[in-house]
């Protein structure tokens, strides 16, 4: 009901007897009803406002989460190379180490030097700053 036709009835009603002879009941009572009625309608703006305010918020929501989920996936991949890196450079050490171990059998200067190439050759390409090929020289 429009804050105009509540008006029109209250208007209406101001003119009529305390207690109207179509009706059982007073002016009185209709003007509560009126004044309920007019609470009522605010109360559902209110709640439309909050509904609206509310599906706002969850939109929003959902946005954010829809970045976080993406951004999880990323940083799960940046994990997975991390990961990888780190098993690659484990197994580099691990052949470094083996390098370093049987220069304990060798005794001769040329033989320590190979040992020694052949490690620095090991930590370069473990480091990623020189690809070494077999026979190759730094």
């Amino acid at each position: 009901m429009t804050p105009e036709r509540i008006e029109e009835i209250r208007r209406i009603l101001s003119g009529m007897n305390q207690k109207s002879q179509l009706f059982p009941i007073t002016v009185g009572d209709l003007n509560s009803l009126l004044a309920d009625l007019e609470e009522s309608q605010q109360q559902v703006k209110d709640l439309k406002e909050d509904k609206r305010k509310i599906f706002a918020v969850h939109d929003e929501q959902c946005a954010r989460s829809s970045e976080y989920y993406n951004e999880l996936i990323f940083v799960k991949g940046k994990l997975a190379e991390a990961q990888q890196t780190i098993a690659r450079q484990r197994e580099h050490i691990k052949g470094i180490h083996r390098i370093i171990v049987s220069a304990y059998s060798y005794t001769t200067q040329e033989q320590l030097r190979s040992v020694l190439t052949s490690a620095e050759w090991a930590c370069a390409e473990a480091l990623g700053e020189l690809k070494v090929e077999e026979g190759e020289q730094p």
